[in-house]
């Protein structure tokens, strides 16, 4: 369920709502890698499998630097302290878990192929009906027998 792009009519990205998210907190984590300080000030990371109810808010606590305890948030698969995590652990991640190091960079490259795309779309729509509207303007009148002078 939370690995496909879904998106609206509008080429918004779906959101999944607090029902789905919860509903798929019984089968499904969402892989992180965790970098940071641990507690003895040295660099380490952690990969972690997040609960999907969980997401959003492990997310926005890590986009400003809150300080959190991964096992709030979900499952401690691996860890190890310096930096980056060895490539191994990183690979194993990916053939056992289906890590995925790029999956924002997609979803961003994603929501923009869908917009531009709705507005493409949108905007031959709108070339369509002016060229409708100026075909209607310019049609030469239907002629009445009375103007002909019968």
């Amino acid at each position: 369920m939370l690995n496909e792009f879904k998106f609206l009519d509008d080429a918004s990205l779906k959101i999944p709502t607090t029902k789905e998210l919860e509903d798929a907190d019984d089968g499904t984590r969402i892989i992180c890698l965790l970098t940071g300080s641990t507690d003895d000030g040295g660099d380490g990371w952690v990969f972690l499998a997040v609960r999907p109810s969980l997401y959003a808010l492990f997310n926005a606590r890590c986009q400003i630097g809150d300080e959190l305890l991964p096992e709030a948030y979900g499952e401690v698969i691996e860890q190890g302290k310096g930096l980056p995590p060895p490539v191994k652990v990183v690979e194993r991640m990916k053939s056992q878990y289906g890590f995925d190091p790029h999956f924002s960079e997609r979803l961003i490259e994603e929501v923009k192929k869908q917009q531009k795309a709705f507005f493409l779309q949108r905007e031959a729509l709108r070339i369509q009906a002016i060229v409708a509207t100026l075909k209607i303007k310019d049609a030469p009148k239907p002629r009445n027998k009375k103007d002909e002078g019968f």
